[in-house]
């Protein structure tokens, strides 16, 4: 081991002068006593001025805003510190006591957080479930109007027109519930479900039909399925079957 080291240093001072260039191999130190005196700097006192004055050098300061957030966890701190201080009459702790409050002051924060994020959580599912509710009123509304008084065939011929095969295929569905309502087989009503209208229907091949245009309203209204051409004329074909079974 030492023959190896003893190689690689011999060929290290070898190869030094051929790897360091010449020019740092040449440096020469000068006597000080040989250069001359050095020609003091003088202070431009007029550059100074101009720096001075120059918009780029303009620096304000400015005082930071209180940081309520900083202040509240001080405070909390303050008040964990207090309250464990009160329960070991004053002492403070140390060792396991120590390592115990540490981790229940962690275990503490762990836990408000997951307090906090279950509250917004609840706010955000509640404010989307009054929205959903307030969507299905002003859509039950809508319906209502249209099937008292709707001209569907109007209203179809314009979707199709638009290339709004979906919402055309909406209009079929409520021009079926006006036509089921006109003869008496359902009672239309805002809060009822396709399913409640399925069960008031007693006429089995009425029921059948009825229940094979749902699956066509659901499938692309509810469940935003792409729509062409070519598939709404098959849709279009199973709701006037429809029409000739009521």
């Amino acid at each position: 081991m030492l023959i190896r080291i003893f190689i690689a240093t011999s060929l290290l001072l070898i190869c030094c002068p051929l790897i360091i260039p010449q020019k740092i191999m040449s440096i020469s130190w000068n006597d000080p006593s040989d250069s001359a005196s050095p020609s003091p700097v003088m202070f431009d006192r007029e550059l100074y001025h101009s720096l001075k004055s120059h918009p780029d050098f303009q620096y304000e300061d400015t005082i930071a805003g209180p940081q309520w957030s900083k202040h509240i966890l001080n405070w909390l701190a303050d008040k964990w510190s207090k309250a464990w201080k009160w329960l070991l009459d004053g002492k403070e702790p140390s060792g396991f006591f120590s390592f115990l409050i540490q981790f229940v002051k962690y275990l503490s924060l762990l836990v408000l957080l997951g307090v906090i994020i279950w509250v917004i959580v609840k706010m955000e599912s509640s404010t989307s479930r009054i929205k959903r509710k307030q969507i299905k009123q002003d859509e039950g509304d809508v319906e209502g109007k249209l099937i008292a008084k709707g001209d569907f065939a109007k209203l179809i011929q314009q979707a199709v027109e638009g290339r709004d095969f979906a919402l055309a295929i909406r209009y079929h569905y409520l021009y079926s519930l006006q036509l089921l309502a006109d003869k008496g087989m359902i009672v239309w009503e805002s809060q009822k479900t396709n399913a409640d209208y399925l069960r008031e229907i007693k006429d089995p091949e009425v029921q059948g039909s009825f229940r094979e245009i749902t699956k066509w309203y659901h499938y692309f209204w509810f469940g935003k399925r792409a729509i062409d051409n070519a598939l709404f004329k098959k849709a279009n074909l199973v709701f006037e079957q429809f029409k000739t079974v009521i």
